[in-house]
């Protein structure tokens, strides 16, 4: 039996809303609950992140001199034209980063999260420490000597190419650390040799290199502007993507190793293994897990290794520091772009940033693009848009004759129905007609969210008048403030149910209030989409009021 026939628009009303908070707990499970591709194939609880280590005695012998250690020298500045690395003999690492070009690229505070952010050389938690199992006394305070000959560059110019050096105390081992600047932007390459210049061979239980990421803070949120710290593997092509606050437990991937990295919404630290010795190969496996109370590590690396008396190993990586922006990314031969993740909406997302990219080539402004992505998407479902507007119209010219209806057989449930299923008919109406449609652009909503979050050519990039970044919230909130005002005056041009109960009434007048609320906290890019979105729906619904009303025939 059919409900009450003024309560069909209040349904269609409730479908509306059921959207809109459907919405916003889809937004919520994207972002807490981010989607895996492949399957770990071991997780352990462990303090920090490491290969069990050898406990062979790889000493040749009891009667060595030990080896003076250098000491720790003024960080040495590793400059391409994009950015400045800045390297401590300390353990050999990165100790911190200034992005220099593009200047959209410079990251604000709450960017930096992936980035060591200081020179505390003394520093545990610092990116490119390799570490090697069966080498106990390599660790991350361990001081390397710099071979100042041996690297190109100046101290008061910068470095291109940087050679680090240490010497294990027994004399036997020799770690080489190299670090060189590539063509390609914002990334360098490392070469690690170990040297045995003993009489025996020497094992070791493997070699990985650590990139760390800070889990104090939880990481970001959806409805925060701080950015979401994520570990991401990438093995056999697949990518494993992990919040920070969610790595309490080791997670190891074995396979093709792509890369492995230390991520954020619009930047990351890589590592990605390229070659041993002189055959192309690929890592053995990539983890991830936690390093302390406060920080995680990322690790890429190889298992067991053997090097002969009077031999030498090289382990060679490509590494990248800085945006991720797919023109950059591309450049690399080792899956980059995976680091790029829309979500369980990938497949619609995908071609919606091939389209905003399209559109940004001809209007060069990054808003001007997002509204010309609106009015493309806008006309790609006018079919569907048009046709529910004009039921929800439709809706409202009968809603006097449904009251009639309502007063007439009020006491008659059954002729109720059947007067109200004829009413529908004669008038070409459905009460869910106007819902439908707007059910069916979900996927595309959430698409656009997460293309618009997840891209990093908006970061920085300055739309007009007071709106300088498109990737942060609206300064002065005159944006979400006039998508709400729309959002209100949407509503109001919706058939309005002549039972709607007083619940309902004040749920219709809350929603554009918490909606333009949780705008306020929004990218200003994806508030830009929404506004102007709403705003041609609104001139779309006048439009067919108007043509309605000069179309109805005159009454007598």
């Amino acid at each position: 039996m059919l409900n009450d026939p003024n309560e069909s628009a209040e349904n269609q009303r409730r479908l509306v809303l059921t959207f809109m908070f459907s919405l916003l707990i889809f937004l919520a499970f994207q972002t807490f609950f981010p989607p895996t591709s492949i399957e770990p194939i071991d997780e352990t609880a462990e303090e920090n992140l490491e290969i069990v280590e050898s406990t062979e005695n790889n000493s040749e012998n009891d009667d060595f001199i030990p080896v003076d250690e250098p000491n720790i020298l003024p960080p040495q500045r590793l400059v391409s034209e994009n950015s400045v690395l800045f390297f401590t003999n300390s353990g050999a690492r990165l100790l911190n980063v200034e992005v220099l070009s593009p200047e959209q690229y410079i990251p604000h505070e709450n960017m930096r999260g992936v980035f060591p952010n200081g020179l505390d050389v003394e520093n545990q938690f610092l990116d490119y420490f390799v570490k090697i199992d069966g080498l106990p006394d390599l660790h991350e305070s361990s001081r390397f000597e710099f071979l100042e000959d041996e690297s190109a560059g100046s101290e008061q110019e910068g470095y291109s190419r940087l050679v680090y050096q240490w010497t294990s105390p027994d004399g036997f081992i020799i770690v080489t650390k190299t670090f060189e600047n590539e063509d390609n932007p914002f990334g360098a390459s490392m070469s690690v040799a170990v040297e045995n210049t003993g009489e025996r061979p020497r094992r070791f239980d493997g070699i990985n290199v650590q990139m760390f990421g800070d889990r104090s803070e939880g990481g970001g949120s959806f409805l925060s502007m701080k950015s979401i710290v994520e570990g991401i593997c990438v093995v056999d092509h697949e990518a494993e993507h992990r919040p920070a606050r969610k790595l309490d437990q080791q997670r190891s991937f074995v396979g093709e190793t792509s890369f492995g990295a230390v991520e954020e919404r619009y930047f990351m630290v890589a590592a990605a293994p390229r070659t041993i010795g002189n055959d192309p190969t690929f890592g053995d496996q990539c983890s991830y897990g936690p390093a302390g109370e406060d920080h995680f590590v990322t690790a890429v690396g190889q298992d067991e290794f053997t090097i002969n008396a009077g031999e030498s190993l090289t382990f060679n990586y490509t590494f990248y520091v800085g945006p991720k922006d797919e023109r950059y990314l591309k450049e690399y031969d080792h899956d980059f772009q995976r680091s790029i993740n829309f979500g369980f909406f990938t497949f619609l997302s995908r071609p919606i940033r091939v389209a905003l990219l399209f559109f940004q080539t001809w209007f060069i402004n990054w808003g001007l693009a997002i509204i010309a992505l609106t009015v493309f998407i806008k006309l790609l479902t006018f079919p569907l848009t048009q046709k529910s507007f004009a039921n929800m119209e439709k809706m409202r010219t009968i809603q006097p004759q449904l009251k009639e209806i309502q007063e007439e057989f009020a006491d008659d449930k059954v002729k109720l129905a059947e007067e109200q299923m004829k009413l529908f008919r004669e008038s070409g109406t459905s009460p869910l007609g106007g819902c439908l449609p707007m059910l069916l652009q979900m996927p595309i909503y959430f698409a656009l969210y997460r293309t618009i979050w997840g891209s990093a050519e908006l970061y920085n990039a300055p739309f007009y008048f007071w709106i300088t970044d498109l990737s942060q919230p609206d300064p002065y909130k005159i944006l979400p403030i006039a998508m709400g005002i729309v959002m209100f005056l949407q509503q109001k041009l919706m058939p309005q149910a002549a039972n709607a109960n007083p619940q309902m009434k004040m749920i219709q007048t809350g929603m554009p209030i918490m909606f333009t609320v949780m705008m306020l906290m929004m990218p200003s890019g994806l508030v830009l989409y929404i506004f102007i979105n709403m705003l041609l729906s609104v001139m779309q619904q006048l439009y067919i009021r108007r043509s309605n009303a000069v179309t109805a025939p005159l009454k007598a």
